[in-house]
């Protein structure tokens, strides 16, 4: 019967998985920086670009350095073997978030019946469901950052060093994959003895040596590679240094700070429950347990506060932490209760009837949304007529009210590798005018960007 509990629940965290991903799956567009990223990696799987300058387009980001590499380089792997469609934009990170899930469920696992708790309450974040169907470097930062922290988890239970090693090799990962955002359970291990262990803090420092350790060894062996050093440096000058230095600036923090509160509505709501029906004699250490993963996952969050560039999705390495803190709520006399409605035979046929009717509703969804675009339907449909004009793979010039649509050059390179130039001099030329002077309309039929051709070069 427990068993078939711990079944019934992963199920409805699969099916609530299903719920919000499969239909997003079925239909091409993304946000813009999650495009972006999405053309690197093609244009790396088509060998474009090296491993440690990725490459964009001929004009824009040539080189790119904007974040480290490796997220691209993971990616790319999935155009290798699935092949240039856009559908593998989103494939990547629902494969990532199924990995996330996996991890949030073997972290949470101590006995439990309930570890699947974390994982539902992961899924029930806004944030989760925009990040992972968007294509966004978090997504592989978090699979990196949980892994890191399940490896320094079982050093605590099997004291094996190699263990240590997989979490420092993780860690050095999420640092590749989005740089110091990564770089948080390093405080892990002396934070879980501080809580479970005070006088075993002698552990928690050596372990965070070995975890530590293995970062900077693997960092080092990295600086001294020419080609991984000019990309880590240069990363470094033009995303991190002009960033702590305010040269670079994006978005309020105060705004930021209510909008993450606001995205973490649906846990504290599982947080009151939790403690509400948590009526066991050991209460005081369940609480005690679940404020450990609330400060591990602030050691996650209010870091990045620092920096003067801060976005909503920075923050999203550090949910799985907050959902986790929902294991230890749910414990003892809670479990017990929700296995005892399970043995009532109506709650565990309701349960997973429930779980058959989200199914059928993601199907249903997902079925209903194949090949239909819900982002930049305008701009994808204009593209498209372009390209059959100007071909694949052309440099085409823009006029000045378009240098800064990020939309439009990241979707002109994803599905037809054009290269936009800040420059209304080229032969093709992209306006949102329907006629230009000394240019003539190849696109009559678009809605908001015209492609022109000089009239010199028409004749």
């Amino acid at each position: 019967m427990k068993k078939g509990f711990k079944r019934l629940g992963w199920w409805l965290a699969a099916s609530l998985a299903a719920l919000v991903f499969l239909p997003q799956l079925m239909h091409p567009g993304l946000y813009v920086d999650g495009l972006l990223y999405a053309a690197i990696s093609r244009n790396l799987a088509s060998g474009m670009g090296t491993m440690w300058s990725p490459y964009f387009a001929e004009v824009l980001f040539p080189a790119f350095y904007e974040h480290p590499p490796l997220a691209f380089w993971l990616q790319s792997l999935s155009y290798l073997i699935l092949g240039d469609h856009w559908w593998v934009d989103k494939l990547y990170g629902i494969v990532l978030l199924a990995g996330c899930l996996l991890l949030i469920g073997r972290i949470a696992y101590r006995g439990l019946g309930v570890h699947w708790i974390p994982a539902v309450g992961f899924l029930f974040l806004p944030l989760v469901w925009w990040s992972f169907g968007n294509n966004m470097l978090e997504n592989t930062v978090s699979f990196f950052v949980l892994l890191s922290v399940w490896g320094q988890y079982q050093w605590t239970r099997t004291s094996k060093n190699y263990w240590l090693i997989l979490a420092g090799v993780a860690l050095l990962a999420g640092f590749l994959a989005k740089g110091p955002v990564a770089l948080f359970p390093l405080v892990w291990l002396p934070l879980d003895r501080f809580f479970l262990a005070k006088k075993d803090m002698r552990h928690g420092w050596i372990g965070l040596f070995w975890v530590g350790g293995v970062f900077l060894t693997g960092f080092l062996l990295l600086m001294i590679y020419t080609p991984s050093r000019e990309g880590i440096l240069q990363y470094l000058d033009q995303q991190v240094w002009s960033s702590l230095s305010g040269k670079r600036s994006d978005g309020s923090r105060i705004q930021i700070a209510i909008r993450l509160v606001e995205n973490l509505i649906p846990l504290l709501l599982l947080y009151i429950l939790g403690i509400w029906l948590n009526r066991s004699p050991e209460q005081k250490d369940n609480l005690r347990y679940s404020l450990r993963w609330i400060l591990f996952a602030l050691c996650g969050t209010l870091p990045i506060f620092i920096s003067s560039k801060i976005n909503i999705h920075y923050f999203i390495p550090a949910l799985p932490f907050y959902a986790l803190a929902l294991a230890p709520l749910f414990r003892n006399s809670m479990f017990e209760y929700l296995q005892y409605t399970f043995h009532l035979r109506r709650f565990r046929y309701g349960g997973w009837l429930l779980v058959v009717i989200i199914w059928l509703f993601a199907l249903i969804l997902t079925f209903n949304q194949t090949g239909k675009p819900k982002r930049d339907i305008t701009t994808l449909a204009d593209l498209e007529l372009i390209a059959e004009e100007a071909g694949t793979d052309t440099k085409i010039g823009l006029t000045t009210e378009l240098y800064q649509v990020w939309s439009l050059h990241a979707n002109a390179q994803r599905f037809h590798q054009l290269s936009l130039a800040m420059d209304s001099t080229l032969p093709y030329v992209i306006s949102t005018r329907s006629v230009l002077e000394g240019h003539h309309l190849l696109t009559p039929a678009n809605q908001e960007f015209f492609l022109h051709i000089k009239a010199a070069e028409q004749n």
